[in-house]
Formats: structure tokens, sequence, C-alpha cells
């Protein structure tokens, strides 16, 4: 399995918009490949949910924990659906 490495830009887009960094995040869901997340990389989705899209604190914080949680250093197979609750 190829090991990728998303930049910031996918993660946002694919969180906030879809498109082909969804098709992306997709691929890692089907287990077509295996992506790997940085400490830097999570801090700058923090930030950029927190400041550009104006996310909620707890939802930020919420997904932040999961992607520096020990379980998905490697995120491998899953999809974060983080929307700020317009599918709720």
């Amino acid at each position: 399995m190829r090991r990728v490495t998303f930049d910031t830009n996918v993660f946002i887009s694919a969180l906030n918009f879809g498109g082909n960094p969804k098709r992306l995040l997709d691929m890692a869901v089907a287990r077509e490949v295996e992506v790997a997340i940085s400490d830097p990389i999570i801090g700058e989705i923090e930030r950029v949910l927190r400041v550009k899209f104006k996310w909620q604190a707890d939802e930020v914080a919420d997904t932040v924990a999961y992607l520096a949680g020990d379980g998905s250093r490697y995120v491998t197979g899953t999809a974060i659906t983080v929307d700020g609750g317009l599918a709720a």
C-alpha cells in the first residue's frame, strides 16, 4: 500500500469543500492509500479551521485530539467528518 502525506490544504478542502481532495480522503477510506500525518500539519489544520473557517473551539479540539492521538498517527482507512454541524 502506498503511504502519502496530505498537506493542510488537502485536509481543509476535503473537510469543507469536497472535490478532488475529498476523493483523496475517500481513497484512504477505501484503503487504497495510507495517510501519514505530522504534528506540524495537525497544528496548521487547527489554526486554519479556527481562524479562517470560524469553527467552534470544541469542534476543532475534537478533530485535533483525534488526529494527534496515538491511534491515528497514521490515519488509515478513516474519514473524519467535521463540518461545523452542517450535517447534524
